[in-house]
């Protein structure tokens, strides 16, 4: 019997069986459905979030005021003078209204210094159309991708070049006295997507900080974004204990090096649970194929028996066996491996519909948005997986049908 013949051979009997082979395969797919959907959940997540701190630079830190205390816009220039900073970018941030025309939209309206903060965040703060002037006036105004364009759909509520209200939150309906002023839209920022960095949104509107600080009436301030020299470790603790210092312990000092830190630390996590995850799923089918293929065994007795009678050697009978159990891995791979990519993006959907995937905190906030990632070489490998399992745990039984004894086996009732 040539392997072609094997082949053809286990074909039929799975064929002769099909409740059978069909109830074995199952327990394979729902294995690999459940790994396959957990790593294109899971890697879809982590380029997500990759992709949305990817402006996030390493050498920058965040300085908050803990309750009871605050910041003044003047606080930079303590800041500025510490050894390896090379800018410091105070931030005044209100929640109010732009309209132009019949068109008003609720907003967050940022006051900065746009040239420094240029200079803090380059790969981030960058104008998609229009520009971000470096010797801003007080009636220049940066608006997210969202607030220009809410649809991405060529729908523009604020064009470029047009005079637009700036409104603070209690001047809805009001547009009186000093409740608001004009200002003239010049830039559209890149869209940043879901997740918000360092107060970077698509819906958020920039002003100048001294248009901000007399706006508001403040010499107060939201956070500091403080700009290092370079971004090694040494240079951000040292900083971050001296800034500290400097305020008697009274802010918060956050480095977005550690934002990339949690990160990493989440997914590596996440990566032995996924391994955990699969042990537990291999075990499950991996008992429940070697029960079929035992009991398929017992029940196929008399025709090894008549096999081995007609002269068939032991390893054709446990090349049969095997031969099956490898169709079933197959099977049962490829169902697997679509199944658990069709729920991974049932599941993402829902997650994306949800809040589940909010983050707020380290001036990092927004919602995360899930698209699960395949690729073909992780869908190979989850087939091969697949197929090694089936066989693996098939070994036993087909082993014992190789071994079987033709006389007792034809005796077997």
């Amino acid at each position: 019997m040539f392997a072609s013949d094997i082949v053809r051979y286990a074909l039929g009997t799975m064929r002769r069986r099909k409740l059978r082979t069909t109830l074995t395969s199952l327990g394979v797919t729902m294995a690999i459905a459940v790994i396959v959907a957990l790593l294109s959940i899971t890697q879809g997540l982590q380029t997500s979030v990759e992709n949305e701190l990817s402006g996030l630079g390493t050498d920058t830190l965040t300085v908050a005021a803990k309750d009871g205390s605050s910041l003044l816009i003047n606080d930079t220039a303590k800041i500025e003078g510490l050894k390896h900073v090379s800018v410091a970018v105070p931030l005044v941030q209100r929640t109010g209204y732009l309209k132009e025309g019949n068109t008003t939209v609720r907003v967050s309206i940022v006051g900065m210094d746009l040239e420094k903060y240029r200079e803090a965040y380059s790969e981030a703060f960058v104008a998609e159309r229009g520009s971000i002037p470096s010797d801003a006036s007080n009636d220049v105004v940066i608006i997210g991708a969202r607030v220009y364009d809410p649809g991405d759909n060529g729908t523009v509520q604020f064009p470029l070049g047009s005079s637009a209200k700036v409104l603070k939150q209690e001047s809805y309906g009001k547009e009186v006295g000093d409740l608001y002023y004009s200002g003239n839209v010049t830039g559209v920022l890149n869209t940043m997507g879901s997740l918000s960095v360092g107060v970077l949104s698509d819906s958020s509107i920039y002003i100048p900080i001294e248009q901000a600080e007399s706006f508001y009436g403040t010499d107060q301030c939201s956070l500091i974004i403080v700009k290092l020299q370079d971004d090694s470790q040494a240079a951000r603790d040292q900083v971050a204990a001296a800034i500290s210092e400097q305020f008697g312990g009274k802010v918060t000092v956050s480095a977005s090096g550690f934002i990339h830190n949690v990160v990493t630390k989440v997914f590596s996590t996440l990566d032995l649970f996924l391994v955990g995850v699969a042990i537990i799923t291999v075990l499950i089918a991996g008992v429940g194929i070697m029960n079929t293929m035992t009991v398929s065994l017992i029940e196929r007795t008399r025709e090894i028996g008549t096999l081995k009678s007609l002269g068939l050697k032991d390893g054709k009978v446990l090349g049969i066996f095997l031969c099956e159990a490898c169709i079933v891995g197959l099977i049962g791979g490829l169902a697997g491996t679509g199944l658990g990519f069709a729920l991974a993006s049932v599941i993402s959907s829902f997650l994306n519909d949800s809040a589940l995937l909010s983050w707020s905190g380290l001036g990092v906030y927004g919602n995360i948005v899930i698209t699960p990632e395949l690729s073909v070489a992780t869908a190979a490998v989850t087939v091969a997986f697949g197929v090694i399992v089936s066989v693996l745990f098939s070994l036993y039984p087909a082993w014992r049908a190789s071994r079987m004894s033709p006389m007792v086996a034809l005796r077997h009732e």
